[in-house]
């Protein structure tokens, strides 16, 4: 219940203010406070009364908690409507230049010593605050004067801020009238209105010079005449009594005191008021935990609420929403449970402490509370006794006295229900009978209904259970159902993904080309060390691999044929019908001639650099390997043959120019035959 009310609180803040987040957390924080501090009938009191206080004053921190607790104390004190006390204290802090705590204690001063007789001072303080300010006068000063004019008798003190008020205007307006106020005065008409003009000390100083100098005129008509030019007709109702007051304003400093102080220890110095602070100092510690509880079964209400309506009468539904609620209201209380078992277990032990500690006090107590109630019946037993026999010996002579009467009038009464109970008899029995007979008769008759609703129920839970089959088995179409959308949602990601993988890997095989082309001449001379060592074996796997393939592409030509000819109608029918063609073979010839200079033009563009790059990296020795295919070859017929040695010769290039694709092959072609001829020197005849 506490953390509720402390959340329709802050609720009502926000909705008053239309403060949130931080700013609303503050506010409850401030409003927290002025509550476990015992202002205010309860939370949501205070929660108005800060709300009002705020939107009047657009206090915040310290200063709106102060003013929050002044207003209430005010209110408890003088019966000020929170409002109306914002107001007033809010025209001083604006005019005057004093703090919220100042403002509330100059009200409290007035109302205290007399100011607000009429029931007016809150209104004089807001109406004419601006109007004392501009004069250069203080607040103090201002309830001074309201607090003498009601000691002096004034039959309103709006009349002395109204005074004061016309004062102001005439003093600085110029007017004739004004000057000859002054001139009467025996005052310079011009500096006194310059004086007055420039406010603060200045006006202050002119303001008392100017009553201090009427009040002590002794003509009295001169008096009233500069008076009235002065003050208007304020001064005709308040005849000379307001100078008086006006100029004891001056010293209005002495009186100014903090009453809030001394009003909260008087007015609240109570054992109900003490009572009432301890118990909101005890909810302060807990505010913050059950407002944050009652927030989260808040919530969980709210979820059960809604998910009531979404049922739309499925009670199996809503059991189930029940039941979660209860788990989720369990979890909030478990949570928090330990913290109250703690401080309960502690207050348990400090009362128990306590007890033991002042038990000797107590036994004495006791002893002596038993001790006099003993006392004072031992005392009083004489009379007791007196009194006790005297009520006996009454009742007994009363009883002895109506014996007869008492006797007869048992004996009638139970003569009486004897009767009336056999007499009762012949109908009471018939009547219990045919109750009995009229029950079992009644459960027989409906026994075929009673038997029908059990059938129902048993038939509603069978039903129940058929009915709830379909929607486990859809729940399966609807999961696989999920897993392909996914797959077909995210489809272009992934081949987005692959297209990207694809144009790296052709990305970075393009920028590999120039160290590919340097390593050219290594690669070569490891090709044809490679060659030479396996040159038999190579020829005959060669060919195996070539007269393979040759094999699977016979077999293939008819259906590579079929495709490249239903490929290239394809092709050549969409370009027809994308280019608005009969003929498309006059617009290929044009992009295949326009390709084929493309290409020249780029490969003879990079084909210097390429050639200056290998021709730099290409060595102009080559050691080839002396038994380059120097395997044992048998020549001749029959059991016997000739075996031949080769030993190869070294190659020696004394100076090789590579240019362009050309000058390779003419290299390798110049290798070749110096490999011909040496293996034609030792009388072998290569096999080809």
């Amino acid at each position: 219940k506490l953390g509720d009310e402390y959340n329709k609180a802050v609720n009502q803040i926000s909705a008053s203010t239309g403060a949130t987040g931080t700013e609303l957390e503050e506010l409850g924080a401030i409003a927290q406070k002025v509550y476990t501090n015992n202002f205010g009938d309860s939370l949501e009191d205070v929660a108005e009364g800060l709300s009002i206080v705020q939107k009047t004053t657009g206090l915040v921190g310290d200063e709106l908690q102060k003013a929050t607790e002044s207003g209430f104390a005010l209110r408890d004190t003088f019966g000020y409507d929170l409002q109306e006390s914002a107001r007033a204290a809010n025209a001083l802090m604006k005019n005057f230049g004093v703090t919220a705590e100042e403002a509330y204690n100059i009200i409290a001063v007035g109302a205290q010593n007399g100011a607000d007789q009429n029931g007016d001072l809150l209104d004089t303080l807001n109406e004419y605050s601006a109007q004392y300010s501009a004069l250069g006068l203080s607040a103090d000063q201002f309830v001074t004067g309201l607090i003498n004019g009601a000691e002096a008798g004034v039959f309103s003190i709006d009349k002395v801020g109204d005074a004061v008020k016309e004062f102001n205007l005439r003093a600085k307006d110029g007017s004739n009238t004004t000057i000859e106020a002054f001139q009467a005065l025996g005052m310079n008409a011009d500096e006194m209105t310059k004086r007055f003009a420039a406010g603060g000390e200045s006006a202050e100083e002119a303001f008392f010079e100017v009553v201090n100098t009427l009040n002590n005129m002794d003509d009295p008509i001169a008096k009233n005449t500069a008076a009235v030019k002065l003050f208007g007709t304020q001064f005709e109702d308040l005849q000379a009594n307001v100078l008086p007051v006006l100029a004891g304003m001056k010293d209005g400093a002495a009186a100014s005191y903090d009453a809030l102080s001394q009003i909260n220890e008087i007015k609240y110095a109570d054992l109900d008021s003490a009572l009432e602070g301890t118990k909101r100092s005890i909810e302060g510690v807990f505010l913050p935990t059950v407002s944050q509880m009652s927030a989260g079964i808040t919530d969980v209400f709210s979820t059960l609420g809604n998910a009531i309506n979404e049922a739309n009468g499925d009670f199996s539904q809503i059991s189930v929403a029940i039941g979660t609620a209860i788990g989720d209201v369990a979890a909030i209380i478990t949570e928090q449970m330990p913290m109250f078992l703690e401080l309960g277990l502690n207050i348990v032990t400090s009362i128990g402490g306590a007890i033991l500690e002042n038990l000797p006090i107590l036994i004495e107590s006791a002893t002596n509370i038993v001790l006099t109630i003993l006392n004072s019946l031992i005392a009083a037993l004489p009379q007791i006794t007196e009194g006790a026999l005297q009520l006996v010996l009454t009742l007994v002579n009363g009883i002895l006295a109506n014996l007869p009467q008492l006797v007869d009038a048992a004996i009638q009464m139970i003569v009486t229900l004897a009767t009336g109970i056999g007499e009762a008899l012949p109908q009471l029995i018939p009547t219990i009978v045919n109750a009995v007979i009229l029950i079992c008769t009644t459960l027989l008759n409906n026994m075929d209904k009673i038997l029908d609703a059990a059938f129902s129920i048993i038939t509603g839970l069978a039903q129940g259970l058929l009915n709830a089959l379909p929607k486990l088995v859809a729940a399966l179409p609807q999961i696989i159902s999920s897993i392909i959308n996914f797959i077909t949602t995210n489809l272009p990601k992934i081949i987005e993904m692959g297209v990207k993988l694809v144009v790296q890997l052709a990305v970075g095989l393009v920028k590999a080309i120039p160290q590919l082309v340097a390593s050219l001449p290594q690669i070569v001379t490891a090709i044809i060390s490679g060659i030479g060592k396996a040159a038999t074996s190579i020829v005959s796997v060669g060919k195996n691999i070539v007269t393979g393939l040759w094999s699977g592409v016979s077999s293939m030509i008819s259906w590579v044929k079929n495709k490249i000819s239903s490929f290239v109608g394809d092709i050549v029918g969409g370009i027809k019908s994308l280019l608005g063609i009969h003929s498309p073979s006059r617009v290929f010839a044009g992009i295949g001639d326009n390709m084929a200079k493309g290409l020249g033009e780029g490969f003879t563009d990079e084909m210097d650099k390429v050639s200056k790059d290998i021709n730099n990296a290409i060595p102009t020795d080559f050691d080839v390997d002396a038994r380059v295919g120097a395997n044992t070859q048998t020549f001749g017929s029959g059991s016997g043959g000739t075996v031949i040695t080769y030993t190869g010769p070294l190659v020696s290039v004394a100076q090789m120019v590579v240019r362009s694709e050309d000058d390779i092959r003419k290299v390798s072609q110049g290798l070749y035959n110096l490999m011909q001829s040496g293996t034609r020197a030792q009388g072998i005849i290569p096999i080809t």
